[in-house]
């Protein structure tokens, strides 16, 4: 048992910061990219109350709603933050087999996206949280120390890279500048890494 959650608390893991570093893009790629479909489920919950996908656990309509709600919106900001990240992606990979079951039989094309998250989720779990969570900084051994200077920077930038990206997935922009404001996303991604590399 204490194997067990040790590993999905990322405890056992020695991670080097470049590693981290794009662990942690990944992690905020793959939470970030859910969101918008629970907080679509929470926007037209009555269409979704009344009949959600043929009660695909069959544990009713309204509490399979529930839980692929708190799925698509919770635990991807657990995810990005790295808090209990292997439980929030487990719980994320259980979510789109649901999903993937429920479109078995439909075109390549329609289940190809809840095959693509299953596995991102699966490639996170296997993984691990990487140096820059909270997981790591509350349950690992090193995970107290401080950041170095080269890595609060690198964060930063991640920060910065992915508020951008909240404001263009929220659809407040459009347009041409869209196309302008990823470039500084991607100028952010990179320089990132770099600070990181040639610190």
């Amino acid at each position: 048992m204490r194997d067990i959650l040790n590993y999905c608390l990322s405890r056992e893991r020695e991670y080097d910061c470049y590693s981290s570093y794009l662990i942690l893009l990944f992690r905020c790629f793959s939470g970030l990219m859910m969101i918008p479909y629970g907080y679509g489920k929470i926007v037209d919950y009555d269409r979704y109350a009344a009949d959600f996908f043929g009660d695909p656990l069959g544990i009713g309509d309204l509490p399979s709603l529930w839980l692929t709600i708190f799925a698509q919106v919770v635990c991807p900001v657990t995810l990005i933050l790295g808090f209990q990240m292997r439980i929030s992606a487990g719980i994320l990979a259980f979510n789109m087999l649901v999903a993937v079951k429920y479109h078995f039989s439909d075109p390549f094309s329609i289940k190809a996206l809840p095959m693509l998250f299953l596995g991102m989720y699966v490639i996170l779990i296997l993984w691990g949280a990487g140096r820059y969570s909270m997981d790591f900084c509350f349950y690992s051994s090193g995970g107290r120390r401080f950041l170095s200077r080269s890595e609060r920077w690198s964060i930063c930038c991640v920060a910065v890279a992915f508020v951008i990206l909240c404001v263009l997935f929220a659809n407040i922009v459009s347009g041409w500048i869209v196309a302008v404001l990823l470039i500084p996303v991607m100028v952010l991604f990179i320089s990132g890494y770099y600070i990181l590399r040639y610190e």
